[in-house]
């Protein structure tokens, strides 16, 4: 990642680092501080890019699978980020005591379960980082919510179908909501929803400018090539310390 600044370990079969991660990244200001859990955290490539961005905060992961958990530590010991950061195993909707709620000035998310719909192996099937079947996306983003501490912030990206759902449980609840659509390309429909809001705040409603991630021939546009390539951040986004 990062044009090899940042290398990763992930397993050869099944669910695989995509740049909705690295645009979730991208979301975290560089000057961010405090505490950051990455909610559901797989391999550790948000938390890892976060921490390589952002020089004052310091990261914990939470991963029900025990291997993957395992794959996080390694990553973030390859990367010598392994002091600022700890990996939790264990399950989101737990009572670890790792995980009081308000304990967090950042709660960033990529719902695992939208993963168990585009990836057809047998060995992600078993493996999967999925949701109960009887919890929905709000209730995910909820108890995200319910982390972050008072006035800190939840960064969350997901499929457009999605946004009102979370605009809905949000509504009372936090603020500021910050909304950039993600393009495939020009004059195409968004498929993703990149998303911040401060917990418990009154401000406005804010809809960004969206972001086109490919040029006609396919290559990245400028400004994703800067995010994917040069380690560049969301400069919208930029404001939300």
């Amino acid at each position: 990642m990062l044009g090899g600044r940042v290398r990763i370990r992930q397993p050869a079969k099944g669910y695989r680092v995509g740049t909705d991660a690295v645009l979730l990244a991208a979301t975290i200001p560089s000057d961010a501080r405090g505490t950051l859990l990455d909610m559901g955290c797989g391999v550790g490539i948000v938390g890892i890019l976060a921490l390589y961005r952002a020089a004052h905060l310091h990261m914990t992961g939470i991963e029900q699978d025990e291997v993957i958990a395992n794959l996080a530590r390694q990553n973030l010991d390859d990367n010598q980020l392994s002091t600022r950061a700890d990996i939790i195993h264990g399950d989101v909707f737990s009572q670890s005591p790792k995980l009081q709620t308000e304990a967090f000035d950042r709660v960033v998310t990529n719902p695992p379960f939208f993963a168990r719909q585009h990836h057809q192996s047998d060995d992600y099937r078993r493996r999967a980082r999925s949701l109960p079947d009887q919890l929905t996306i709000a209730q995910w983003a909820y108890r995200a919510l319910l982390l972050v501490r008072h006035g800190g912030w939840l960064h969350m990206v997901v499929p457009t179908q999605y946004l009102p759902e979370i605009v809905t449980m949000l509504d009372g609840r936090a603020g500021g909501i910050t909304c950039m659509p993600v393009m495939p390309k020009a004059h195409q429909p968004a498929s993703r929803i990149l998303l911040a809001a401060r917990r418990n705040a009154k401000a406005a409603f804010r809809l960004l400018p969206p972001l086109v991630m490919h040029k006609a021939d396919g290559s990245y546009s400028d400004q994703a090539e800067a995010i994917a390539r040069d380690g560049g951040m969301l400069e919208d986004f930029s404001t939300l310390c």
